[in-house]
């Protein structure tokens, strides 16, 4: 299983790959991680969300739902991940 530092450094490389403004889904990073199996990738989709909520408290990413900016502790369901718009 990766390590809470490896899925931090993972959702940041993959933002740094997209264009400004667009987002990533935590399965992108699931799949970066392990492999495109599906029994794989969904083991780290709790941690790929607690490592999500790090890194939007600390200011480095934002949470997204419905293309909207979704505070950390309102954050249930689906959601996305993307660089904070003034970093952009």
């Amino acid at each position: 299983m990766a390590s809470e530092a490896d899925i931090e450094s993972t959702i940041i490389s993959l933002l740094g790959k997209v264009d400004a403004g667009k987002t990533i889904a935590p399965m992108d990073v699931a799949v970066a991680l392990s492999s495109k199996d599906e029994k794989e990738w969904r083991k780290l989709m709790t941690p790929i969300k607690l490592a999500a909520k790090r890194l939007a408290i600390s200011g480095q990413i934002e949470l997204m739902r419905h293309s909207k900016q979704v505070p950390v502790e309102e954050l249930k369901g689906l959601y996305r991940m993307r660089l904070p718009q003034n970093a952009a």
